[in-house]
């Protein structure tokens, strides 16, 4: 369980890292000319050349977005571990932030380099969220085990959605319960440390 003191910080860092990414993504879309939340992959906000993306400022927002949500999970992770001794959750955790901010700094352009730090965003960011549930003591733990699950579901079956919701969709229901899971825990524990 957690222990309950020194959470307010990675706390916070959670919650800015969850709200950095999702509008890092929301605000890229809108400096993205003719960009389609179901035909292209969240990962085409961060492209600099053409014909995929024209936009300087996009691909400046979101690769910055990535970068410092990145930066902020690896701390919080960090300051975790020290706090919590639980590896199965600042491990992961940790993975996810590198994985995050190698996504801002590898963007799709990079092909091997990207793919290898989006698989590792997904993946982390699920095992995480599904973690999380055995070091958590309220009902909440169901709250952060159903994200990452879902997660889960969508990127097993991602063929199946793509033709359903096409790659953008299908794609944000992998990143975005997970993005959600960053907002949600570190709230989680900031509630704890109140509660101290």
């Amino acid at each position: 369980m957690l222990n309950r003191t020194s959470l307010q910080t990675p706390g916070v860092l959670l919650v800015f890292a969850g709200i950095v990414v999702l509008m890092g993504i929301v605000t890229g879309e809108f400096y993205f000319r003719g960009y389609s939340t179901r035909n292209n992959a969240i990962s085409d906000l961060g492209q600099r050349s053409d014909p995929v993306n024209a936009s300087l400022k996009s691909s400046l927002i979101f690769n910055s977005a990535m970068i410092v949500a990145g930066v902020a999970v690896i701390l919080s992770a960090y300051l975790l571990h020290h706090a919590m001794h639980q590896n199965i959750v600042t491990i992961p955790l940790l993975i996810h932030g590198i994985a995050i901010a190698g996504v801002g700094l590898f963007n799709s352009n990079l092909s091997t380099a990207h793919l290898v730090f989006a698989i590792a965003t997904f993946t982390s960011g699920e095992f995480v969220a599904i973690s999380s549930f055995s070091v958590s003591d309220t009902p909440a733990k169901y709250i952060f085990a159903t994200l990452g699950i879902t997660s889960f579901v969508f990127l097993l079956g991602n063929p199946l959605f793509v033709k359903m919701m096409g790659t953008g969709g299908a794609e944000r229901w992998i990143v975005y319960p997970t993005t959600i899971w960053l907002i949600v825990y570190g709230a989680y524990i900031l509630g704890v440390q109140a509660a101290k």
